[in-house]
């Protein structure tokens, strides 16, 4: 994750002294693999397969950028969709992977422009139809993932949830992450599940707002500042697949933030950079005369 950040960082922030990307993409990298939120991935051993979908999914984004940026192109991409082959059939939820490489062709690689209406012309449908391994592989996954989630049986003492409440749990859970990546206190590896838990709850209300100002703060910066609305996309379509679709017997689970959290992590390495180079700055005009 450190190489990969570092090489995002590359090309988000060009103007940038080496040595302080390198602490921003530490920095990153620490900020993901180091936050609690990551312990149930770590030490638990029926999520080990967070583990091993993570490591395949990294090693198969480091060849993908390698083949974005022409280092190797042909062979590069070949070995990223088999190492992400291997994610998929790791864990079927990294099937998400897939489109989140059209995010990053929008940002920081700046492949395809941001309209995805776009994306049609002629001169981006190279960089659509290079994904076409890719998609078939996530549709395995998907299609995989969806299967198991019709025919499992729900959990003993697990709830019948309404649709107004399974909504309202994606809701809260959308919000949980943001404040538990910002405040990782008071975690568990249950949280009670309410089957009266609606949209109307304070909980859910609360998340709904907090979610409607991120999204406005990222849809009216997103020109300053394009990667908060890419990382928001990212963390969106990570969890899409698992909040209040399957039976449950909690509301979220922390270990759910493995992957959506990564775009977080990067944007964390990126703030980092530029408050190096303000302390920098800082110190050189500091004088204690």
């Amino acid at each position: 994750f450190y190489l990969i950040a570092l090489f995002l960082l590359r090309r988000a922030i060009p103007t940038a002294d080496e040595s302080r990307l390198q602490i921003g993409a530490l920095f990153g990298a620490l900020f993901f693999s180091v936050h609690p939120l990551r312990t149930e991935s770590v030490a638990w051993a029926t999520e080990r397969r967070d583990v091993l979908s993570g490591t395949f999914v990294f090693l198969s984004l480091r060849y993908y950028l390698q083949h974005a940026c022409g280092e190797n192109s042909g062979r590069a991409r070949v070995k990223a969709a088999l190492l992400f082959a291997c994610a998929v059939l790791s864990r079927e939820s990294a099937a998400a992977f897939m489109p989140a490489l059209l995010i990053l062709d929008v940002y920081p690689l700046k492949r395809l422009p941001p309209a995805p209406l776009q994306w049609l012309r002629r001169e981006h449908r190279t960089v659509l139809y290079e994904k076409l391994p890719f998609f078939f592989i996530a549709l395995f996954g998907t299609v995989m993932a969806a299967a198991a989630t019709l025919y499992s049986l729900p959990p003993e003492g697990a709830q019948p949830m309404g649709f107004s409440s399974r909504l309202a749990m994606f809701v809260y859970g959308l919000a949980f992450y943001l404040k538990k990546t910002v405040w990782p206190f008071n975690l568990a590896p249950l949280y009670e599940l309410d089957s009266s838990f609606s949209l109307s709850s304070p909980s859910a209300i609360s998340g709904a707002l907090l979610l409607a100002g991120l999204a406005s703060a990222a849809v009216m910066l997103r020109r300053r500042l394009p990667a908060l609305a890419a990382a928001g996309l990212a963390y969106l379509l990570f969890l899409l697949p698992t909040l209040g679709i399957a039976h449950t017997l909690s509301m979220i689970y922390d270990r759910y933030s493995y992957f959506a959290c990564l775009g977080w992590a990067l944007c964390a390495a990126g703030a980092a950079v530029f408050i190096v180079d303000w302390a920098e700055k800082k110190a050189e005009n500091f004088s204690l005369a």
